[in-house]
């Protein structure tokens, strides 16, 4: 009878570690998942924002964007005083979506980024000035 138990005790005790691993793993997936899914977004943007260059714009102090199917994503301009600011964002299901800011100037109807013209954040003075449409 005891080693019966004891057995049982070594089942139980297993099947709990088993259990809480399993809820370990399942996290550190999910988590995985999760950063995989951000870097790719960050990926689409950043190729959403160098072919905007090769396409054709009008400038104008109204956003203007065009979708980029082939990288999961879309760039938007806009014409600022001096320069035009380009907008990129790539999306992936499940994240939200990454946009990147950099300086441009105009060049007949493309667009020539500004050398160290990255910003981390809409470098535009007001809150609405920087919602894409």
């Amino acid at each position: 009878m005891s080693t019966i138990s004891m057995v049982l005790a070594f089942l139980l005790l297993g099947s709990l570690l088993l259990g809480g691993l399993q809820q370990q793993l399942d996290s550190r997936f999910g988590r995985a998942a999760n950063e995989s899914a951000a870097i790719k977004a960050f990926n689409a943007s950043l190729s959403a924002q160098a072919l905007a260059q090769y396409r054709r714009w009008q400038f104008t102090p109204q956003w203007q964007c065009q979708p980029l199917p082939e990288v999961g994503g879309r760039a938007c301009v806009r014409q600022t005083e001096t320069h035009v600011l380009v907008a990129s964002q790539g999306a992936q299901e499940n994240v939200m979506p990454i946009t990147l800011w950099r300086w441009a100037q105009a060049d007949g109807e493309t667009l020539r980024f500004i050398p160290r013209g990255w910003s981390d954040f809409c470098p535009l003075a007001e809150i609405k000035q920087c919602q894409l449409p």
